[in-house]
């Protein structure tokens, strides 16, 4: 039966993640069909006018046809690659309830397809995301087949596609709770500026040369116009709060801390510094990303376009680059390239800098090694191999999908952005020089265990987090009570002074009191060890991931139990040897006896209510929390083993 069951929830938990549109282990197939039979040149020249109209197509999947989706051409580098192929494989963005108010794909309203023409592998990207979302708010992708035609005839076979999630409303509804923001695209648009600064009165009217850069959040002075060049205003409002915060980050750095959520910034660039992204704001070229500034005040950077990654693409000019060792993480910004005012602001200060060099740990021992990365690889490869194979229209060789995991690949009859990095290669040299860099060799406090006294506290109560530490000068608890976003964390400091429910004085385990007692107060919490070189949080993946608990209405009611006390129905201590514990008591009234360790896994459970020695000598040391049943009810206690 207990098997039944498990075979059960696994069918239910596939079939869960078979409804996700974006669900990277499952490859659907997608037909459209135009009602202009000139489509394909219709689009490319609305593309090279700059025209963002859509032309009507029916689309089905699954067996649903939505006869009314608006489609247009889209893409930078992978437009271009596939005019010079000649070829009728172009990047798409589709809009589903272009013409159908509130229509949806499985509860999405756009979608954006690439063609794949910068990466043999064709998964860089899916990959790149989802190490990106362990640690910051990133899009999903997966990959998709896709046929394409006219209506009223056979649709053509276009190939694999990848199928990345839109940065619009519903992406910042769904991740940040709140949608209207000012939401900015971080790409080069030079072909805006001309428009805006046409002397129509946009702008902020200050006149002077239009400045052509790259979006390097460098401040060009007070009128927005300068900026138009730089990035596009994805709302209809926000130009002037960009400003702002572009002033603030330049010339105001003091005022950082509140209007941009650093800790996500350190993610993204931990992220891109280890895999590595050389197409974003922390790499070679300045672009690809987006900034969002949400209802908490601060502006939030966000991945975008990351199919380059692991070594990727590579024009015939810089084929002999050593890709894995140019940027160094201790100072990204290369001193012959443009400047990059947010690295510069954020990691001259001491506590950030660490912070970064922690994330950076992270993300190397939770996912970068070549087990781990081919594992990633393969199981999108091997689902996608054939229908690669059977594209009419792919860029690269049939030997390249598989040959680029494993060796550097350079195809001269390509022309433009013809050489490509192995994966593999890219990640074992990076891996190696990263190991031996300095500031990610220094050793860190040790930080486990962290527990909170009272699960589901009511309001009033004192709730006390305790953690065990090492080799620390430091241990802060990180907290915020932001009812509806995740920023603002403050510290409180935790001490191992025998006076902050923690135990023994100077016996590594760190306490503090949660200064907030209020109903319905939402709290979040991680905790912060440092030392003179290093930092470490827990949860690891911290302010990212965090613990957390409302405060509930204190309950006043009567329990009826016969005037009985649970907590003097029985007791547990160790034994003097420390090789086991007693309970005592009335054991006739013990159902079971559990115990748990501090990431809430049963090590130990008995139905026996006379068992009254319980061995613990097969228990590392650390927190563990013993869970009497009895019919009075549960009763949770603390044990720590100290070996």
């Amino acid at each position: 039966m207990k098997r039944l069951l498990v075979l059960l929830f696994i069918a239910l938990a596939q079939f869960v993640n078979a409804q996700d549109l974006y669900d990277m282990h499952t490859l659907r197939e997608m037909t459209i069909k135009f009602y202009d039979p000139d489509y394909h040149q219709t689009l490319i020249d609305w593309f090279n006018a700059g025209d963002g109209s859509r032309l009507p197509a029916s689309l089905e999947m699954d067996g649903v046809l939505y006869d009314s989706v608006g489609i247009r051409y889209k893409g930078n580098i992978s437009y271009t690659l596939a005019i010079l192929a000649d070829t009728p494989k172009y990047p798409l963005n589709i809009d589903i309830n272009e013409y159908v108010d509130d229509q949806t794909l499985m509860g999405y309203k756009k979608l954006k397809l690439g063609n794949l023409y910068t990466d043999p592998t064709a998964v860089r990207e899916a990959v790149a995301y989802d190490i990106y979302r362990k640690y910051c708010v990133a899009p999903k992708s997966n990959m998709i087949r896709v046929n394409i035609g006219v209506v009223g005839e056979e649709a053509i076979y276009h190939g694999v596609y990848s199928n990345t999630e839109s940065i619009n409303k519903d992406f910042l509804k769904a991740h940040y709770g709140w949608k209207k923001g000012p939401l900015v695209k971080c790409d080069p648009n030079p072909q805006d500026a001309e428009l805006a600064c046409d002397n129509s009165g946009l702008g902020n009217g200050t006149g002077g040369e239009i400045v052509q850069a790259m979006p390097d959040l460098v401040w060009y002075g007070p009128d927005s116009c300068q900026y138009y060049a730089n990035y596009e205003m994805k709302t209809d409002h926000g130009w002037g709060e960009l400003v702002d915060f572009i002033d603030v980050l330049n010339n105001e750095d003091s005022l950082l801390y509140d209007n941009l959520n650093i800790d996500a910034v350190l993610w993204y660039m931990a992220v891109s510094m280890v895999i590595p992204n050389l197409d974003t704001y922390f790499g070679k070229n300045i672009k690809n990303y987006y900034l969002y500034k949400h209802r908490d005040s601060l502006w939030h950077m966000i991945p975008w376009d990351v199919n380059e990654t692991f070594g990727g693409v590579m024009g015939p000019a810089h084929a002999d680059w050593n890709v894995v060792k140019w940027i160094d993480p201790d100072e990204p910004v290369n001193p012959e390239e443009p400047n990059r005012p947010l690295i510069e602001q954020i990691l001259k200060h001491d506590r950030y800098y660490k912070q970064y060099f922690a994330h950076m740990r992270t993300v190397i021992e939770e996912n970068y090694n070549e087990e781990n990365i081919s594992a990633k690889f393969d199981s999108i490869q091997n689902l996608i191999e054939q229908s690669v194979l059977e594209d009419p229209f792919k860029r690269f060789p049939d030997e390249a999908f598989n040959d680029n995991m494993d060796e550097d690949v350079f195809y001269e009859d390509l022309g433009y952005l013809n050489f490509f990095n192995g994966v593999i290669p890219t990640l074992n040299n990076r891996l190696t020089y990263l190991e031996s860099h300095p500031e990610i060799n220094k050793i860190p406090p040790t930080l486990s265990n962290t527990s909170r006294t009272i699960e589901a506290p009511q309001e009033g109560q004192d709730v006390w987090v305790t953690s065990v530490v090492s080799n620390a000068t430091q241990v802060d608890l990180m907290i915020s009570t932001h009812k509806e976003y995740s920023s603002f964390f403050e510290p409180v400091e935790m001490r191992d002074d025998g006076l902050s429910n923690d135990g023994l004085a100077g016996d590594g385990i760190y306490g503090a009191l949660i200064p907030f007692q209020s109903m319905d107060d939402e709290i979040r919490y991680y905790v912060r060890a440092q030392n003179d070189d290093a930092m470490i949080l827990e949860p690891r993946r911290a302010e990212y991931e965090f613990f957390e608990y409302t405060i509930e209405e204190a309950n006043n009611t009567t329990n009826h139990n016969d005037g009985k006390d649970v907590s003097k129905v029985f007791k547990v201590y160790p034994n003097p040897a420390g090789e086991f514990i007693n309970i005592t008591g009335d054991l006739r009234q013990l159902n079971t006896v559990s115990i748990y360790d501090v990431n809430g896994r049963l090590v130990y459970h008995s139905n026996e209510p006379g068992d009254e020695r319980i061995s613990i000598r097969n228990l590392r040391a650390g927190l563990y929390f013993v869970s009497f049943s009895s019919i009075e009810g549960v009763q949770l206690l603390k044990l720590v083993v100290n070996n």
